[in-house]
């Protein structure tokens, strides 16, 4: 994988996500200029533990910051379960009320762990190539 791609793919879920680049560089506690570098391809380098700070900032996995910036879509990929059943509660929605409701829940639950495990799977093989 290139740093170009991984660099776009940073890019459009930034912007996707209506983010600046001031907002990004304080959030990953860098100077607002260096990371206009690492966009712009003038960091030669990124670490993975950054890579996963960015990817934590952007709600999303880093699998999809590693992917082919032609099938990443400009949105935000991944979303917080945790986040969706506080404003399920919000909004009054009770997802355990009844047992075929946890079943269901259970269900979509094990569907996302094996999203995540494939995601990294996906991420360990890419790393092992770079």
């Amino acid at each position: 994988m290139e740093l170009n791609a991984i660099r776009c793919n940073i890019k459009k879920l930034r912007k996707s996500a209506g983010i600046t680049q001031r907002e990004m560089a304080a959030k990953l506690f860098i100077e607002e200029r260096t990371y206009s570098k690492i966009e712009r391809g003038e960091q030669k380098s990124m670490d993975i533990r950054f890579v996963a700070s960015i990817a934590d900032i952007l709600h999303t996995k880093i699998c999809n910051l590693l992917k082919d910036p032609e099938t990443l879509a400009a949105e935000q990929v991944a979303l917080d379960p945790a986040t969706a059943l506080q404003e399920n509660h919000a909004c009054g929605i009770d997802n355990a009320s009844r047992p075929a409701d946890i079943a269901v829940e259970i269900s979509k639950l094990k569907d996302e762990i094996r999203e995540l495990i494939l995601c990294q799977k996906e991420t360990l093989k890419h790393l092992k190539s770079a």
